[in-house]
């Protein structure tokens, strides 16, 4: 057997896959400080499950990894492969070439290798014991070694040549079949305690049993008593369900009855609400109808006040107008005699005009007298028609004034007449808002009385609501107890993982006979069931059997399925 190549990747400055081959007898590795010969040395040691990492010169294990240098980034695991020719079957494995292969990453996972197989070190270990390649051989030699091989004790010589001999990997099984023949005496020494402990227990335990069959016939009756009672309790919380339902359904009937009520009254003050609305919208028409009549009242006794003053003055008017009116008729009666008088004289004028002219054609002086004459009888008419102008148009305006006082007159009259009827109307008006505001009063107190009522009725609901609430709460209180009472007594609750796994293979038809835990055949009061249970101890879990062969049976049973471990109590043995 001998070393025939070396492969390194990541090791310490070994970045690259590298394949170092050492087939000689004799091989050199030489070169200057720094190119890595002893990091050779360092990667065999390490392959060979080198742990101590102080002797590969590193501080943990993760630095034997690449680190990285000015060019290259770090690498994130190292490998290094041995591979040895065993041609001659110095190493116990069936192959003509062995590699042992060892890899570590940077989370300081480390994996071994044998032909490409994982193993472990141990298994590493056991392969290089007598070929003196082992973490502690004497194939490696370093330069502080052989000042130690010099200064060596017997015994670690004897080591070395134990190892050279070949019989260091059966002295390694050696200590570890006398390891484990201790271990072996410890369990015995363990097991006879046991079975001393089970003969001293046992007489104890035989009058227990004596007690438990005693007690069983006792058990028996008393069992079907606690299942008779558990059967009235359930009886019982089932009519209590039943009568507490019917309540439930009346407390629904109620609450879904008082719901109705309310949305009615609710419709209904939604209606009242809505009626005083139009009540109030009825009193603010009848506010305004009535300001508006008070209005037309006072600018009616305003009318009134101001035709009497008007009347007064076209009394006063009149009188004026009738003695103007006489004038005028004078003044327009002399004007037209006036007038007449004046046509006449123009006339005469100008007949005598003509008649001059036509005599005396040539007496000049004469003729513009008598046209001067002419213009100032011609002045004189014209005044007259003005005058009578005047007198005809002051003639028209009393005709006018007559006409506006008669018009006046008849408005006062028209005021007067329909003064009653506003005033009728103005207490007619009072009277609707003196009603109006009744029946709103009245609405009012119906829409309080309502409210009240709905609040009255909120408050019933509002109970039944809590106590169907309650009584829902309560159903599912009875019906988890009953759950709880079904589920102890169908899985045993309590009981350690082998007695239950037994008394449920029992109720399943795996196992024959019949089992009884002590713990269950118990009838103790509440305020005993603590002291009892302590008193008792472990035993509470023990299980009595009719016989040991169901007893064996059951014990069986608990072997091959891995269910835990039972203590029986067969009533044969008490």
């Amino acid at each position: 057997m001998r070393l025939k190549s070396i492969r390194l990747i990541g090791f310490k400055t070994f970045a690259d896959k590298t394949e170092i081959d050492v087939e000689g007898d004799v091989i050199a590795v030489v070169g200057p400080n720094g190119c890595g010969k002893s990091n050779l040395v360092d990667a065999i040691l390490w392959a060979l499950g080198e742990g101590n990492p102080k002797h590969l010169r590193a501080e943990i294990g993760q630095d034997v990894i690449f680190n990285g240098s000015n060019k290259r980034k770090p690498l994130g695991f190292a490998e290094v492969m041995l591979l040895f020719d065993n041609e001659d079957g110095a190493l116990p494995v069936p192959t003509s070439e062995v590699s042992v292969t060892r890899r570590i990453d940077r989370s300081g996972n480390s994996q071994y290798q044998i032909n490409r197989r994982t193993c472990r070190l141990k298994d590493v270990a056991e392969l290089m014991a007598d070929s003196g390649l082992g973490r502690s051989g004497y194939a490696i030699v370093g330069q502080k070694d052989i000042d130690q091989a010099l200064a060596a004790s017997p015994d670690d010589r004897r080591n070395w040549l134990d190892e050279a001999a070949g019989v260091q990997r059966y002295r390694a099984r050696k200590l570890d079949a006398l390891r484990r023949l201790s271990s072996a005496e410890a369990h015995l020494q363990r097991v006879e305690d046991i079975l001393s402990e089970v003969g001293r227990q046992r007489e104890p335990l035989r009058e227990q049993a004596k007690d438990a069959l005693q007690y069983r016939e006792v058990q028996r009756s008393l069992r079907a008593v606690e299942v008779a009672q558990l059967a009235h309790e359930l009886d019982a919380a089932s009519l209590e369900i039943d009568r507490r339902q019917a309540n439930l359904r009346a407390a629904q009937d109620l609450a879904a009855s008082e719901a109705k009520e309310v949305a009615a009254l609710e419709a209904q003050a939604a209606k009242v609400s809505e009626r005083i609305s139009e009540l109030e919208s009825a009193m603010e028409g009848l506010r305004e109808r009535q300001s508006e009549v008070l209005t037309e009242y006072e600018r009616a006794e305003s009318a009134i006040k101001l035709g009497e003053q008007r009347l007064e003055s076209l009394d006063q008017l009149e009188t004026t107008l009738f003695q103007d009116t006489d004038a005028v008729d004078q003044r327009i009666r002399e004007s037209a005699q006036e007038l007449s008088v004046a046509e006449a004289e123009l006339a005469a004028a100008k007949a005598e005009l003509e008649r001059v002219r036509v005599e005396c054609a040539g007496a000049g002086q004469e003729a513009r007298k008598l046209a001067e004459r002419l213009k100032a009888i011609e002045a004189k008419l014209q005044f007259a028609r003005d005058e009578h102008a005047r007198a005809l148009k002051h003639q028209i305006e009393q005709e006018h004034r007559r006409e506006r006082l008669d018009e006046a007159s008849r408005e006062l009259r028209g005021i007067e007449e329909s003064l009653p009827e506003l005033e009728k109307e103005l207490e007619k008006a009072t009277e609707d808002r003196d009603a109006a505001q009744n029946k709103l009063a009245a609405e009012r107190k119906g829409l309080s009385e309502l409210q009240l009522n709905l609040k009255s009725i909120a408050a019933s609901l509002h109970q039944s609501t809590e106590k169907e609430s309650k009584l829902l709460s309560r159903q599912a209180e009875l019906e988890g107890t009953r759950r709880g009472i079904e589920a102890t007594l169908a899985t045993h609750e309590g009981l350690h993982e082998g007695p239950r796994a037994v008394l449920e293979a029992q109720s399943k038809g795996k196992l024959p006979g019949s089992f009884d835990s002590v713990g269950e055949s118990l009838i103790a009061k509440p305020e005993h069931a603590l002291a009892i249970e302590r008193a008792l101890g472990s035993s509470v879990h023990d299980l009595i059997v009719p016989s040991e062969a169901e007893a064996k049976a059951a014990i069986e049973y608990l072997k091959r399925n891995r269910a835990g471990r039972a203590t029986f109590l067969p009533i044969t043995l008490m």
